[in-house]
């Protein structure tokens, strides 16, 4: 069931960014994952950890960013991620990746994805201030 989830160091860097979507379970000061059921005030004592499309589904919505990850049918290994930014009038842009990395599974370049997007928002909300 852990691997439905963010790992504990993106669900701390996600709760920086401002991720504060109710999630079924949390990471407390241990990093240990557990479920909940009420979801009042724990944010305050523990860090929410959301599922794989749930903060894919964040970064969509909040900050425009779409991501796939891809098969590459000529390497060994075979997974890569592309990432793009939504902007106005229907037009995407490809948001440049530093580096270009084959991941042997498609878990692999789905963790690598998501540390992408969190540098990538965290380098936007500098820019900003």
């Amino acid at each position: 069931m852990n691997k439905e989830f963010v790992t504990y160091e993106q669900a701390l860097a996600l709760k920086e960014l401002g991720f504060d979507e109710p999630c079924v379970c949390l990471y407390d000061e241990d990093m240990y994952l557990f479920s909940v059921r009420e979801q009042d005030d724990i944010y305050d004592y523990w860090t929410p950890a959301p599922s794989y499309s749930q903060v894919f589904r964040w970064f969509r919505e909040k900050h425009n960013l779409f991501c796939e990850i891809q098969l590459d049918r000529t390497t060994e290994p075979k997974f890569c991620f592309v990432i793009f930014k939504y902007e106005h009038f229907g037009n995407y842009e490809k948001v440049e990746v530093d580096e270009w990395y084959l991941y042997r599974t498609y878990e692999e370049a789905e963790q690598a994805c998501l540390d992408k997007l969190i540098e990538i928002t965290n380098a936007e909300i500098k820019n900003r201030s």
